[in-house]
């Protein structure tokens, strides 16, 4: 399980609502496809999904502002 591998499964579990739904339902699943420990998948399942969705939020809020500032 690399770092690489763990901060791409972080960020997609924070862009990607379906990843995210696929991670809550099924992590040991997604980590074995992944390479990372069940230990790990435990972890990002056990985020606060209202954090999540403002970190979402946020973020789209963010890129709105990027575009229209262009």
């Amino acid at each position: 399980m690399t770092l690489a591998a763990r901060q791409g499964a972080l960020a997609r579990l924070l862009t990607d609502p379906t990843f995210e739904q696929r991670v809550r339902a099924e992590p040991e699943q997604v980590g074995r496809e992944l390479g990372l420990t069940p230990q790990y998948m435990a972890w990002l399942a056990r985020l606060d999904p209202a954090r999540v969705a403002a970190f979402r939020a946020s973020r789209q809020v963010k890129h709105r502002r990027r575009r229209g500032a262009g």
